[in-house]
């Protein structure tokens, strides 16, 4: 994998740098860490790895308290977005307490489950079955005390994901997160707000590739050296 080296304002680069492209050793990568690179970069396995996980999400939290169908001026689509259906889910202050009941009582242990169903699944997490018998029985024997203690530090204030649909497929997605969390013992608190946007196109059309391979790409191990972290990522 290649990848350049981008442009940071305030953070000025070595020239032998600039405007050059890293080579990332995937395998090596993969080796060093102990993943399986072949499952953990299989799409069609993410993908459906998300669509079981999606449908746990959609079967466990109420059509009616939590999900709703908005028209294009109402979701605030660009305007090259085409949409069959816009959906819109959203965790609220007035629902969230049964939203973290839903999720630790009901689809937790079921996503526990599905990652242990297959093979590939437990791959691509990185997770062996043992880790996940083990967290699925330590879920059941303190889900209580758990659930209590992360509403006392969690305050859900806006969770909101709108997804438009086109020809079955997601052509956008615009999510928002906006959370408080507190310390118990302290009584200090901290906000965190987040929004983002993700347009997809072209889907299932043949790619083109434009970016010849480059033939003086620096190696990774040679840029923590130019950067002087080569501790840090372990070479």
């Amino acid at each position: 994998m290649w990848v350049k080296i981008p442009q940071i304002p305030m953070v000025p680069l070595p020239e032998t740098l600039t405007e050059k492209f890293v080579e990332v050793d995937l395998e090596k990568l993969a080796e060093e860490s102990g993943q399986d690179l072949t499952s953990a970069l299989d799409i069609k396995v993410q993908q459906q790895l998300g669509q079981e996980l999606s449908a746990v999400l959609v079967k466990d939290f109420d059509e009616k308290t939590y999900f709703s169908e908005l028209k294009k001026d109402e979701a605030g689509l660009p305007e090259d977005v085409k949409a069959d259906r816009i959906i819109k889910f959203a965790v609220t202050k007035d629902n969230s307490d049964e939203a973290l009941n839903t999720l630790f009582s009901n689809t937790l242990p079921q996503i526990l489950d599905i990652l242990m169903s297959k093979e590939e699944y437990m791959k691509a997490v990185d997770l062996s079955k043992e880790e996940l018998e083990q967290a699925k029985t330590e879920l059941a024997a303190n889900k209580d005390e758990a659930l209590a203690e992360i509403k006392k530090v969690l305050t859900v204030n806006d969770l909101t994901l709108v997804t438009a649909i086109q020809d079955g497929y997601a052509v956008y997605q615009n999510a928002k997160i906006d959370i408080g969390i507190t310390d118990p013992d302290s009584g200090e608190s901290m906000k965190l707000a987040l929004h983002f946007n993700t347009q997809y196109g072209d889907i299932n059309k043949k790619v083109e590739f434009k970016q010849e391979i480059p033939t003086d790409a620096i190696p990774v191990d040679k840029l923590a050296e130019e950067l002087g972290t080569g501790a840090e990522l372990g070479y």
